[in-house]
């Protein structure tokens, strides 16, 4: 399954309904889920690996908790950022 983007401009409650909705078609199904987002908080809650692209380039790919927690390149700590900062901002925006 493709989502792009399928929490964009949503509010939260409506965001985790669609992601725990995800993942239960997931484990259910089996069926391969492949996730675009720009939002690192998003791909925290769901995703096993991450893939990070800037400019149409893969810049950085592995594990969830390797990308997330020691982000490499530029372009994942921005991302990486930007979502910590949503998140002390907005608590209740956490997963």
């Amino acid at each position: 399954l493709l989502a792009d983007e399928p929490t964009s401009a949503l509010d939260v409650i409506v965001q985790a309904q669609i992601l725990a909705l995800l993942l239960r078609l997931q484990r259910r199904t089996g069926l391969g889920v492949l996730l675009i987002t720009h939002d690192m908080a998003v791909a925290a809650q769901v995703a096993d690996e991450i893939l990070v692209m800037a400019r149409g380039r893969i810049v950085e790919q592995g594990a969830r908790v390797a990308v997330l927690s020691h982000p490499r390149q530029r372009a994942t700590q921005a991302l990486v950022s930007a979502a910590r900062e949503l998140n002390a901002t907005f608590p209740e925006h956490e997963g």
